[in-house]
């Protein structure tokens, strides 16, 4: 397995805090591709967090799946699917 994709994980993150959004803290920060379950979840934590708008640049071979929130505002969860 290959470490890959911490430019994605802060790519979301910039794109959170350039809304004014402030991420106190992002899991995982990075991950694995190779994996036997191509979907990463990303958390989001955050005062407000989940009021982003978030969209992802495209990437090859990475898809925005969902975005999904909670009752707590403070937490943002995004699924992505990773097909390398």
């Amino acid at each position: 397995m290959k470490l890959r994709f911490p430019l994605i994980s802060l790519l979301l993150l910039l794109s959170l805090q350039a809304l004014a959004v402030e991420v106190r803290r992002m899991d995982p920060p990075i991950w694995y591709t190779g994996m036997k379950n191509h979907e990463v979840q990303i958390m989001f934590y955050g005062p407000g967090v989940s009021r982003a708008d978030v969209n992802l640049e495209p990437y090859t071979g990475v898809h925005l799946k969902e975005v999904a929130t909670v009752q707590n505002p403070n937490y943002l969860f995004v699924y992505l699917e990773v097909d390398l």
